[in-house]
């Protein structure tokens, strides 16, 4: 097994980090690496071995601090256990760095295809591809990026990702490897295992498979990344896409059973106007719409909200003429971003039989 933890945050030590790593051992690696951004720059560190000789090999950089990292156990299974292979891997351009844990069946045509299109490849790991992936699809929104590589891959993976450009994002990817979000005081966290993420919070939320999450120094929301993870509702229907978003954050008064506040869940269909029926009504067509607080849906509200948040994920992973729906009664700042950013929005309360 493999390990990943990862942090984004108000700053942590590098020694800290590595202690929550070294929670990892137990899983079994014969490398190690840690990509943490300091003073806006990449740093990149990694060999093969015990983390102890990482430690040893930081020296006197283990008390500087970083606002985001991610860190890596890896056990060999595609290429020799040598400090090349090692996790984190970084893109052509040195701006996107990934590690994974898992199987990429298909790892070898998608290398072929890249390697045409101009990508220059180190090491002999099919983690490698995802970086370059990632790297292929970037235009920006490193949400958008990801979401398109992931959807490429065959085979299992956990993966986690940042991009220079990007100094306060982490994503996280799941399909059929474990894979824990740790939402703590001093930032939030990523890890295989909950051994990691003891010492930071106990709040924790485990990935689901398809799931794909967005995580901020103080807030995050998950999301899926592909129709076959959809809830039961929506499979059988003749939409065109779809994205649900289920946003949390801890500036909020009304608690969900983490902790946190559930500030926003809205649906994306990209492609024609959306038809669902249930029970023989169109919920679109026979559900009245009600758009809450149109002005300015950021003031006095239950739930107060980080006032860019939700525009900012709109702008990843929308365009213009998109139609966004937020199913509940409430949904003022949806409506907000939506008018800000020409998006077509449709704001109501589901009832319970759909």
């Amino acid at each position: 097994m493999c390990g990943i933890f990862g942090y984004v945050g108000k700053q942590l030590s590098l020694e800290t980090l590595v202690e929550g790593l070294q929670r990892l051992e137990y899983r079994g690696y014969d490398s190690c690496g840690i990509a943490a951004l300091r003073e806006k720059k990449l740093f990149l560190q990694k060999r093969s071995g015990k983390i102890a000789h990482l430690r040893k090999q930081l020296d006197s950089k283990l008390k500087s601090k970083t606002e985001l990292a991610i860190l890596h156990t890896r056990w060999a299974t595609h290429g020799k256990p040598n400090k090349i292979n090692a996790h984190p891997h970084i893109g052509c351009r040195r701006k996107i760095v990934a590690v994974h844990n898992g199987i990429i069946e298909n790892f070898l045509p998608l290398k072929e295809k890249l390697k045409k299109q101009g990508h220059r490849f180190t090491s002999e790991t099919d983690t490698e591809i995802i970086v370059h992936l990632i790297e292929e699809y970037y235009k920006g929104s490193l949400a958008e990026a990801v979401k398109k590589a992931i959807t490429k891959l065959d085979g299992s993976f956990a993966v986690g990702v940042f991009c220079v450009e990007d100094p306060d994002t982490l994503l996280v990817a799941r399909k059929a490897s474990p894979l824990i979000v740790g939402l703590g005081k001093e930032g939030n966290f990523i890890a295989s295992d909950i051994p990691a993420l003891l010492s930071f919070t106990k709040k924790v939320i485990y990935l689901k498979d398809g799931e794909l999450a967005v995580l901020k120094k103080d807030s995050f929301f998950i999301t899926f990344f592909s129709t076959k993870f959809l809830p039961e509702l929506f499979k059988n229907n003749p939409f065109g896409y779809f994205w649900q978003f289920v946003l949390y954050c801890s500036e909020g008064r009304v608690k969900s059973p983490i902790d946190y506040t559930k500030y926003m869940s809205c649906f994306v269909f990209k492609k024609n106007n959306p038809k669902i029926v249930h029970q023989g009504k169109d919920i679109f067509v026979d559900t009245p719409g009600k758009m809450v607080e149109p002005d300015e849906g950021y003031i006095d509200h239950p739930t107060p909200k980080p006032k860019h948040f939700i525009k900012e994920i709109l702008k990843m992973f929308t365009k213009e003429n998109d139609l966004v729906l937020d199913p509940f009664i409430g949904s003022g700042s949806t409506a907000v971003a939506c008018i800000q950013l020409n998006r077509k929005f449709i704001g109501f309360e589901i009832e319970k039989i759909f």
